[in-house]
């Protein structure tokens, strides 16, 4: 019987060729492990692209719409509110008043306006800023030292949220929860009562959206605002004087263009006027 070509092979070229063999099919298997590996990478990356909010439709269902300037929407049942911002809102200049609605009838008197100002938008990753403008110190836009200021005057931050849902499928608005822009201690009423020596806390867990309502040009909010005193001085004016309630008016308004033009007022009138730093001619 004639012997195969094999057996005719000396044993050391069969050892050479198994080895061969067996080190191809393990190069071969850490190949494909490793295209498994990469496919699986790029699926865990697109999952982790996946948004994390919920989408726009889904976070306000069940939710009363209040159109207008800024749309909020409510739920009166669980006490949430959402503001809807529109693209074109950020950077947008709008006004705020605020107006002190009711207070203690003692330390703090119903009526007082508390002040308005000037504010913008500003989105910076996940958080959404409500800043201040500052524009105590101006100069015309052609001026030389316009550059100068725009970069030396810095603005304040009113207050941040974060990102509440995936941007609306055709506007592109997106929505966040106001609570911390609205309510908040802003007046600073904890502080001021601490220099009085009658020191109360802002409470937030009993603070609430009392009233919302939304218009083209405007937008109102009001809120009520729980301070609370563990060691209280006695306020004749409160059934107990470890609790004071206060209501705050946030009107915001957009700023149209007018044909109006300001007048030149003199300091001395001392209420209702608007005094700023011009440099355009320095």
């Amino acid at each position: 019987m004639e012997e195969t070509s094999m057996q005719k092979l000396p044993p050391i070229f069969i050892l050479i060729f198994s080895i061969t063999v067996f080190i191809f099919n393990i190069s071969a298997q850490e190949k494909q492990e490793s295209t498994a590996k990469k496919d699986t990478i790029k699926t865990d990356s697109k999952k982790k692209k996946t948004p994390k909010e919920p989408k726009f439709e889904d976070l306000i269902e069940g939710f009363t719409k209040i159109e207008g300037l800024f749309t909020l929407y409510q739920n009166v049942e669980d006490g949430k509110v959402y503001m809807e911002i529109r693209q074109d809102q950020f950077g947008e200049t709008f006004l705020c008043n605020i107006t002190r609605e009711s207070g203690d009838a003692s330390l703090f008197d119903s009526g007082a306006l508390i002040g308005e100002f000037p504010f913008f938008i500003k989105r910076v990753g996940k958080n959404i800023q409500f800043i201040q403008r500052n524009v105590l110190f101006r100069a015309s836009s052609d001026a030389a030292i316009h550059r100068a200021i725009e970069k030396d005057i810095s603005h304040s931050l009113w207050g941040s949220t974060k990102v509440a849902s995936q941007p609306h499928p055709e506007r592109g608005s997106i929505l966040i929860d106001p609570t911390d822009i609205f309510i908040k201690d802003f007046t600073m009423v904890g502080h001021m009562t601490s220099e009085a020596k009658i020191p109360y806390s802002f409470d937030k867990s009993n603070s609430y959206f009392s009233e919302i309502k939304s218009f083209p040009m405007n937008t109102e909010i009001e809120v009520t605002l729980h301070f609370k005193s563990s060691k209280p001085t006695p306020v004749f004016t409160l059934t107990d004087s470890r609790s004071m309630m206060h209501r705050y008016h946030y009107s915001l308004s957009s700023l149209p263009e007018t044909d109006y033009k300001p007048r030149v007022a003199d300091d001395r009138i001392g209420h209702f006027i608007t005094m700023f730093q011009d440099y355009t001619s320095a």
